[in-house]
């Protein structure tokens, strides 16, 4: 009789372990299903995303009915984007890149030697490629940098 009360409780104890397990189961599937929810709205949006870009694109390689400037704007981290903007103020016209004028600018500017750099490493840019598109994301339009760069046309004019 000791034996079937032991082997009872041994079972009743595999039910209880069995239950709990199941339990643990069925959350796990629940969490599944919840990142699986999470997967597809993800991909959702990065559909959106890509149809976003895709858009851009189109808009940036059609050619523009007035004369436009291409510029490389910062967006967040390193993060480049390319943009049409037209120019429309006479003091940007007088605004032209300029190599040597540029990398004395760099040369004064620790940020700026910084970014190109960063600029280089993300984009794999050649250092002549990503100089310009500083520019016309720091300097030109208005820039951070358009002043500093335009105080040195008596350096290289």
């Amino acid at each position: 009789m000791d034996r079937i009360t032991e082997l009872t409780d041994r079972l009743e104890q595999m039910v209880d372990r069995i239950t709990e397990l199941t339990d643990r189961l069925e959350q796990m599937v629940d969490r599944i299903a919840e990142l699986t929810d999470r997967l597809e709205q993800m991909m959702d949006r990065i559909a959106e995303l890509t149809d976003r870009l895709e858009q851009m694109i189109e808009r940036i390689t059609k050619p523009a009915d007035s004369p436009a400037q291409f510029t490389i704007r910062r967006f967040s981290g390193t993060t480049c984007a390319i943009l049409g903007s037209t120019l429309k103020n006479e003091e940007f016209d007088n605004m032209k890149y300029f190599k040597p004028q540029m990398q004395q600018l760099v040369r004064e500017h620790r940020e700026l030697h910084d970014q190109l750099k960063t600029l280089m490493a993300d984009m794999d840019l050649q250092k002549n490629y990503a100089l310009k598109a500083l520019y016309h994301a720091e300097v030109a339009d208005g820039g951070r940098y358009q002043k500093d760069y335009q105080d040195l046309d008596h350096l290289f004019k």
